[in-house]
């Protein structure tokens, strides 16, 4: 849930009226989440040109999320949990991050897609323009 300081408010009313008898987790994090053009521009535009560059260097065309998780893992790692004697692989999401974080990232993937997969600025721009 994504807390305005009104709705902070309401909800801090709300649980001092009630007796909580479970433990409460608050995330507090900046800002809002990632903006809908941000996220627009980083799909169409970032992951496209990546997609693009990559079949014309290989042949083989790679999912929009196959190229996500490559930035992901790339830029953050991942995450080994084991289970049951299974590892289960996790990396991070982008979802949940602040319009700053998630712009950090965008400009992070796009000069990493730039420098070292050798995908073409110009290409970037004109998916985006698009």
């Amino acid at each position: 849930m994504i807390l305005t300081a009104q709705s902070q408010d309401q909800l801090l009313r709300k649980l001092e009226k009630e007796e909580i008898n479970y433990p409460v987790l608050v995330d507090i994090q900046e800002g809002e989440l990632r903006s809908i053009q941000a996220n627009k521009r980083y799909w169409a535009a970032v992951v496209a040109a990546t997609q693009n560059h990559i079949e014309r260097e290989t042949g083989v065309k790679w999912t929009k999320e196959a190229i996500h998780n490559l930035f992901l893992v790339e830029r953050f790692g991942q995450k080994a949990d084991t289970f049951k004697n299974k590892v289960y692989l996790r990396r991070a999401r982008t979802s949940k991050m602040s319009v700053k974080q998630f712009a950090k990232f965008q400009e992070w993937a796009e000069i990493y897609a730039i420098q070292e997969l050798g995908v073409s600025a110009v290409e970037i721009d004109g998916l985006h323009e698009e």
